[in-house]
């Protein structure tokens, strides 16, 4: 794969590396920490002023081009990196292999919902041909990816999610720092039947809103109420008040 996704002659985020930051690794709402994140180096205090005056701009510089907007930015925008948002869109792709048919809609909605509830921006870059395996989301990536939404048998599912009874499974990079997703992966359960929409949970709509809240960041909820309870129960396809803190809480951490 070599960190690009392709869609006919369109290339998704190629050859851009992550930032140099420590990444947080989220498998089914746990939380593994990967590096630490780097100091800001120390100045002298016997400097002459002018000294310290470039000083500080150079280190406004940086911490204003740190991150995702300056890994997703070519060297000729670093200039203008002040005026980037600092809650940058998150971008993912489909692999249609095993879907229900029909299931874009709810693919699409799942995904306005979470922007509602996050305040996050989440772009479709069109269908995908990789496979749902571990690789994608493997540290280090060798590049941003976007989030992978995939569907694959029972007995791989199981595999990933290291689960027997695993409908879905979900695990993410964020930056540590700035809380933006920098890839993902998405898997649901081909072997299994549920309706399309969300009139209940229990439809590729409800599963699709749980996994999404995993995605950034959310971990399990122990309230049958809330989205994020781990079984798949009957209700409705809203997210609970637990859930909707959560999800704002997120979005600021990304910036939004």
């Amino acid at each position: 794969m070599g960190g690009v996704v392709t869609s006919g002659t369109v290339q998704f985020f190629p050859d851009r590396r992550p930032p140099d930051r420590a990444f947080l690794e989220l498998a089914r709402g746990a939380h593994i920490a990967l590096g630490q994140t780097q100091r800001s180096p120390r100045r002298s205090t016997e400097a002459p002023l002018w000294h310290l005056v470039v000083a500080v701009l150079a280190a406004l510089t940086l911490v204003g081009s740190a991150g995702v907007a300056m890994a997703m930015a070519s060297p000729s925008d670093a200039a203008s990196t002040a005026s980037k948002p600092s809650c940058p869109p998150v971008h993912f792709v489909v692999n249609p292999e095993g879907a229900p048919a029909g299931v874009f809609d709810t693919i699409d909605e799942a995904f306005r919902r979470l922007s509602d509830a996050t305040g996050m921006s989440f772009i479709y870059d069109g269908q995908s041909t990789v496979a749902p395996t571990a690789a994608w989301t493997a540290y280090p990536v060798s590049g941003i990816r976007p989030v992978l939404v995939a569907w694959t048998d029972a007995q791989n599912l199981a595999s990933l999610a290291d689960q027997d009874d695993a409908v879905g499974f979900t695990i993410a990079r964020r930056d540590l720092a700035s809380g933006a997703v920098m890839t993902a992966s998405v898997y649901l359960n081909a072997d299994i039947n549920l309706p399309l929409g969300f009139a209940d949970r229990q439809s590729w709509g409800g599963l699709l809103m749980h996994e999404l809240g995993h995605l950034v960041g959310l971990e399990h909820s122990s309230d049958p109420a809330e989205m994020m309870y781990p079984d798949l129960v009957s209700g409705p396809s809203t997210w609970g008040s637990t859930d909707q803190r959560l999800l704002r809480l997120a979005g600021s951490q990304a910036g939004c």
